[in-house]
């Protein structure tokens, strides 16, 4: 941001990519402990990162679902988006608790 942007509140939500919904839904609440909190079976599934005031969402799609143009008797016509190969998502956590999510994780594989 420049000085002379307006403020920014923070990140509202996020989007990964998976082709495989249920690994991810696997992964991120069961190993990351989020909450899914709305899905639809090969399309998408989303993720409750932080409530209050200001929530955060993860949301990951499938690409194949999503890179196709919404039927145009969609209750939300979300335009066709979606990407492939690496991405990237970080997730802040204490300093004092870098030991035990590595443990965590690794105990994960």
């Amino acid at each position: 941001m420049t000085k002379t942007s307006p403020p920014v509140l923070g990140v509202m939500e996020s989007a990964l990519y998976a082709a495989d919904l249920t690994a991810a839904r696997d992964f991120w609440q069961g190993v990351m402990g989020l909450e899914a909190f709305q899905s639809v079976p090969g399309r998408h599934v989303f993720f409750r990162v932080q409530d209050g005031p200001r929530p955060q969402v993860l949301l990951v799609f499938c690409p194949d679902a999503t890179e196709k143009p919404p039927s145009s008797t969609a209750r939300l016509p979300v335009p066709p988006h979606g990407a492939r190969g690496p991405g990237h998502f970080c997730m802040a956590v204490a300093a004092e608790q870098m030991d035990r999510w590595r443990q965590h994780l690794i105990a994960h594989g």
